[in-house]
């Protein structure tokens, strides 16, 4: 009985933060790469730690120590030009 409440507690809960921040919609493939990535995968916190990293960096090229991390990182960014 206690587990059916505590389910019936997080699905209103989610109805009401749905309902509080609305809806978006965008039609760049990196937004939806982005909302994706947030949603299901990493914390926000971790991604706008990263997001603060890259915008202070104050050289480029970047360099990548690893090629073939480096070569994925274009693929998907390739792929996921609009």
């Amino acid at each position: 009985m206690g587990e059916r409440s505590i389910e019936d507690s997080q699905e209103v809960q989610a109805k009401r933060v749905k309902e509080e921040s609305g809806t978006i919609s965008s039609e760049s493939n990196l937004v939806c790469f982005l909302y994706l990535l947030l949603r299901d995968a990493l914390p926000a916190g971790e991604v706008e730690k990263l997001v603060t990293e890259v915008v202070s960096y104050d050289q480029k090229p970047y360099v990548f120590s690893n090629g073939w991390l480096g070569q994925y990182a274009l693929n998907i960014k390739s792929r996921l030009d609009d």
